[in-house]
């Protein structure tokens, strides 16, 4: 089997009651700078993690993480790992 570079976490999205406020806080504490991209969703990047942040509009459900995404150099070998877990890619 041939060596993969460690898989790196690329994007994030957030379900936030105010996405304004979290887009400020990334802006000043991480100097992560905003996206223009069509929709309500805020977006922001640093260069290499993109973090979009989605508005809660589901009343009584909390908010956080709603999924990630990771970058994988080998997709064959990352789907033959997820069969020995019973997974589909």
């Amino acid at each position: 089997m041939q060596e993969m570079h460690v898989p790196k976490i690329r994007h994030i999205a957030i379900i936030s009651l105010d996405p304004e406020r979290l887009a400020q806080f990334y802006e000043d504490v991480f100097e992560m700078k905003r996206v223009d991209v069509p929709g309500e969703a805020l977006n922001l990047t640093d260069g290499y993690i993109n973090i979009t942040l989605i508005p809660n509009r589901a009343d009584g459900k909390g908010s956080g993480v709603n999924h990630f995404g990771i970058e994988v150099e080998d997709e064959e070998e990352i789907a033959r790992r997820f069969a020995r877990w019973n997974l589909a890619p």
